[in-house]
């Protein structure tokens, strides 16, 4: 009987030592979100649904700066909305207030950028967005480009595509003369289709993208921040970039 109760007790601690150490995994883990409208090399989505790229590197040198264990998930712009203002996806990267309509916890900047104007093969060079007015332009579905909205008004005629390398593409097979793109992505694209570098690029913006933390999150803000804040004071964001585009194509 002894022997029994011996036995019973300790299946009994091993239930409860697995229950713990499930528990303390689960409280490890960190959820990054990727919209998936991102285009290389922010994001490339497989087949399978994984995700790799700059934002996937982005959060995995986070959750190891925290101690965690990184968890990734692409979901459309709506559903991202929705799970950072209930918690179940603790962090977005690459993004800024304007972009998203949910409150988050901003981090500071990590990812300078700049947007053109890539004009199609052929197409002449323009000095100003002005002579753009009434001409069709390549956009992503759901980004704003407050700059030309506020030069061009309701002369800005958007031409929506899925993402940015989508829209790139249109460009190229001569659907539309000019495509809003980011020198990320551009620069990126270039390396393997070099005839892109000798196509018109006229600057319409500039920016630096943040970590957005969700507000509901069980990780505090203070946690977050202040590892991005280390990760970005060793230079760790900027070598992640170097490895997709030379060290000067990701920022000024």
């Amino acid at each position: 009987m002894r022997r029994t109760t011996d036995i019973a007790t300790s299946i009994m601690l091993t239930m409860l030592v697995v229950s713990a150490f499930n528990s303390d995994a689960h409280a490890e883990q960190i959820v990054f979100s990727v919209s998936n409208d991102k285009a290389p090399p922010l994001a490339f989505f497989g087949p399978n649904g994984e995700i790799t790229g700059i934002l996937k590197d982005f959060g995995d040198e986070i959750a190891r700066e925290l101690g965690m264990q990184a968890k990734f998930v692409a979901l459309p712009r709506r559903r991202l909305r929705l799970a950072l203002a209930d918690g179940s996806v603790d962090a977005i990267c690459h993004s800024k207030p304007a972009w998203i309509p949910v409150p988050l916890n901003w981090s500071h900047p990590l990812l300078p950028n700049q947007n053109f104007i890539l004009g199609g093969v052929g197409v002449a060079p323009i000095s100003s967005a002005l002579a753009l007015k009434g001409e069709k332009i390549g956009t992503v579905m759901g980004y704003q480009y407050p700059e030309l909205e506020q030069v061009l008004g309701k002369d800005f005629l958007r031409d929506d595509s899925p993402s940015v390398e989508i829209a790139i593409k249109k460009l190229m097979a001569a659907r539309f003369r000019y495509v809003i793109v980011d020198k990320l992505s551009l620069e990126y694209r270039t390396k393997s289709h070099p005839e892109m570098a000798t196509l018109l690029r006229l600057k319409v913006s500039e920016f630096s993208a943040m970590c957005g933390f969700s507000k509901s999150s069980k990780i505090s803000f203070e946690r977050m921040n202040a590892a991005v804040d280390s990760l970005i004071a060793r230079g760790r964001f900027h070598r992640i970039i170097s490895n997709y585009v030379s060290a000067s194509d990701g920022r000024d």
